[in-house]
């Protein structure tokens, strides 16, 4: 199938919140977040000495999220960095990769994962690090003035094919293949004051390491007459929000624990069973819409994805419009909250 163009629809007012009573799975491979400092300058960089965040030992398989703003004059690459500590050599694959800059923040992080969700999906060979040397996953340029964002799964492995061990570390440099082992040992880094933060959702800025990079549901629904069924993705107030949505990381740099900021970096894979059976509408229609802020949509469903930017806070994307046959039907959602927003979604089903 495919999705419905992103057409402008009324704001949905009338819904049933279903989100206190759904339960997320935390599944996926270990979250490597990078998003402070969220806007750097020359400062920062590689070239005064500085590393936004290291992770100096991550096993496996991995996801690295990354989303900063350039602040100065000049262009940067944004730099992903694999390096080997081990006595051995290592191999590198990488499955799902994006990375994108914009004007503006959420642009930025919609076009990253829309390159992600467009790449192969399989692990394919990028190259065999030995003991001490680097490989950079990603290199993506940001003029000064944009934001840039990226997401790259991959995983490491001995020539056995055994999982191990890489550091990972990622900045921003003017020019990275300058920079040597010997260099990134001299490094340091700015201290994040806002780490010791106890609400789960926006308002801070973190980077730090998490043990799941996905969460999963099934929910059943039933059609109603009148009103939506409204899930809330990122909602910042854990009471009412989704049971397992957010996960506690440790920020490696600074060896304190910490919550990402609006759940970045995180995949939800949702299966949505909507039972039509009763009510009988015989049409069944899939919303997006934001709580707070714009945003740069991204979603797949049931198999078809796209993305879309949304600039007024009075209207929702009908993505999708199907027929029910007056029974069950399923619908397979992929959703990511893209980064550089500072607001919950909505998916409502109507």
């Amino acid at each position: 199938m495919s999705l419905n163009s992103c057409n402008n629809v009324g704001k949905l007012v009338n819904y049933q919140n279903i989100t206190s009573s759904v339960a997320l799975s935390l599944t996926g491979n270990k979250l490597v977040y990078s998003n402070f400092p969220e806007s750097f300058s020359d400062y920062n960089t590689a070239e005064n000495k500085k590393y936004f965040y290291r992770d100096p030992s991550v096993r496996g398989r991995a996801r690295v999220f990354f989303h900063h703003s350039n602040g100065s004059s000049n262009t940067y690459k944004l730099v992903v960095r694999v390096r080997n500590r081990n006595g051995f050599p290592v191999n590198i694959y990488t499955n799902r990769t994006g990375s994108a800059s914009s004007e503006w923040a959420v642009v930025a992080g919609g076009y990253a994962w829309e390159n992600w969700l467009a790449s192969s999906g399989t692990d394919t060979y990028r190259t065999t690090i030995s003991s001490n040397q680097t490989f950079d996953l990603i290199q993506q340029n940001v003029p000064g003035g944009h934001s840039t964002g990226g997401v790259v799964d991959y995983v490491a492995t001995d020539s056995s094919g055994n999982l191990a061990n890489v550091e990972i570390t990622v900045f921003a440099a003017l020019y990275p293949s300058s920079i040597t082992s010997s260099m990134m040992d001299t490094w340091g880094y700015d201290q994040n004051t806002d780490w010791n933060y106890s609400q789960k959702a926006y308002g801070k800025l973190v980077r730090g390491t998490f043990n799941h990079s996905s969460r999963n549901a099934v929910i059943n629904i039933n059609t109603h007459p009148s009103m939506s069924s409204c899930l809330v993705l990122g909602h910042p107030t854990t009471s009412v929000g989704l049971t397992n949505e957010y996960e506690q990381g440790w920020d490696y740099t600074q060896n304190c624990s910490v919550w990402v900021a609006g759940n970045y970096g995180i995949d939800y894979n949702l299966q949505f069973n909507i039972n039509d059976s009763a009510t009988r509408k015989g049409n069944v229609y899939g919303y997006l819409q934001d709580s707070g802020f714009p945003n740069y949509y991204v979603i797949r469903n049931n198999g078809a994805y796209s993305g879309c930017n949304k600039n007024n806070l009075n209207v929702a994307w009908n993505f999708d419009s199907s027929f029910t046959g007056y029974s069950t039907i399923t619908k397979n959602i992929w959703y990511t909250l893209t980064g550089g927003n500072a607001s919950p979604v909505e998916i409502h089903w109507a």
